[in-house]
């Protein structure tokens, strides 16, 4: 039975990495690496669309309909290519049928258990589970697709979980061994991503206001990892997320620099900031860290952004309205006073028809927030006198 399955798994293996896409992502496929940079004389191609390797699409399916989905059958496939963790999941859930089945029937037919019934099933599937641990090496020593580590890390997760559900631990073993290959360049491949966003230099990119390309890179990719990792949390993984958020972060501040007027610099940032939390609200929980913290400054350079706007032409009115609700936050009502005077004056001072009804909504504001603390000061009419 063992050269039986060896060799079914060698030669269904075998066949099934030749429906791989031929393209495949390389050390100049980095997430801060630009689309037009320049590449030595030997260099590899890089993908067409870099974008691919840092958006999950539809790549997600393998942990959810498709992970119990009947295996691949090569020869029925030849015109189809697969990504690499579709493969893998054909692979895999191959050998948690075979090797579930093995195991009990072992057990039921020796009637043996524990480490007899480990020893047993070792020897009929040991070779087996040996070539296939030394075929995702060979894979993950030449990978740059990190999205596809983490969704390959993902199923090992749930195929253990569906083997302790049919009482199989006898494949244990065997996850840790692929989890030990696949965590060490899943992280290697990540921090080459977060370091190619530290070495980018603002001024080889075009001049322009809108969502930068590398920006969207980061978005796609951080929510794709962050939708895979709800169910299975890693402090690893969040980690790394908190690793390259503060190193894009960075990156938006350094390409809004090279902009001269501050106006210029905020409606950059706001554009930004506003694509990475749209991506990531839509692909993952609104409460997630990463959307919470893009929101929070989203919402601090839409208030800048309208004071520059608004400041030449009302900036004194708009003073007077932060202090005023200030005051009124601390309960300081008689200082209101001097605000109703102060703002008469600008608007007697003041030329044209807008600032006098500003600064009657000013005085209604003041007033009915002053009203909700009649019971306390004696009435808004007392004030007034």
């Amino acid at each position: 039975m063992s050269k039986i399955y060896y060799s079914y798994f060698k030669s269904y293996s075998g066949r099934l990495m030749k429906l791989q896409f031929e393209e495949g992502a390389t050390k100049d496929d980095l997430m801060g690496i630009e689309d037009n940079a320049s590449r030595g004389l030997f260099h590899k191609t890089s993908l067409k669309h870099k974008g691919t390797v840092f958006t999950i699409g539809s790549r997600g399916d393998v942990l959810a309909q498709q992970l119990e989905a009947p295996i691949i059958v090569p020869h029925a496939q030849q015109k189809n290519r697969y990504a690499f963790e579709a493969l893998f999941r054909s692979e895999q859930y191959a050998l948690v049928d075979n090797a579930c089945r093995e195991y009990l029937f072992v057990s039921d037919f020796f009637m043996v258990r524990g480490q007899q019934a480990l020893h047993l099933f070792n020897q009929i599937l040991g070779k087996t589970i040996t070539l296939l641990t030394k075929n995702l090496e060979t894979y993950v020593n030449e990978c740059y697709d990190t999205i596809a580590l983490f969704l390959c890390a993902h199923l090992i997760l749930r195929y253990q979980l569906m083997c302790h559900k049919r009482c199989v631990p006898a494949l244990d073993r065997y996850w840790e061994d692929l989890q030990s290959v696949i965590w060490p360049r899943f992280e290697q491949i990540f921090r080459l991503n977060i370091q190619s966003i530290r070495d980018c230099d603002p001024t080889k990119f075009n001049k322009e206001m809108g969502p930068h390309y590398i920006t969207r890179r980061y978005a796609e990719f951080s929510a794709a990892i962050v939708g895979i990792s709800e169910n299975f949390p890693n402090e690893l993984v969040n980690r790394l997320l908190a690793e390259l958020q503060e190193e894009v972060e960075l990156f938006i501040l350094r390409m809004a620099a090279i902009f001269p007027q501050r106006k210029e610099q905020l409606i950059y940032l706001i554009n930004n900031y506003d694509m990475i939390l749209n991506i990531l609200m839509e692909r993952t929980r609104d409460n997630s860290k990463e959307a919470e913290s893009f929101r929070e400054q989203l919402s601090a350079r839409s208030g800048e952004y309208v004071e520059e706007i608004l400041s030449p032409h009302f900036g004194g009115i708009m003073q007077c309205v932060k202090e005023c609700e200030a005051l009124i936050e601390k309960g300081q009502i008689d200082e209101i006073r001097n605000y109703w005077l102060l703002v008469t004056a600008i608007s007697v001072n003041t030329a044209g028809a807008i600032l006098p009804p500003i600064s009657q909504i000013i005085n209604t504001k003041c007033a009915i927030t002053v009203n909700q603390h009649s019971s306390h000061y004696g009435g808004i009419e007392e004030i007034q006198n």
